[in-house]
């Protein structure tokens, strides 16, 4: 039996943790705002829609920046 290489193996790894975005449909702001939710699994940012079950995949919001825009003069 031959060993992996290094490569081999995080390539593998890679593979096998897939990122939920890809995995799930993504939802948006409004989206959160307008239905009620329930979280399935926070580490991977994934809530379940109340209403019909399905799962959904958020991405982390940037609070901070949401109110800069490039021509705010503070």
């Amino acid at each position: 039996m031959t060993r992996k290489s290094k490569r081999e193996i995080e390539q593998r790894l890679e593979e096998l943790d897939t990122d939920p975005a890809d995995e799930y449909p993504t939802v948006t702001l409004a989206g959160l705002l307008a239905w009620e939710w329930e979280s399935v699994d926070e580490e991977r940012n994934l809530k379940r829609r109340q209403e019909t079950g399905e799962i959904y995949y958020h991405p982390e919001l940037d609070l901070e920046g949401l109110g800069n825009t490039p021509n705010d003069s503070n």
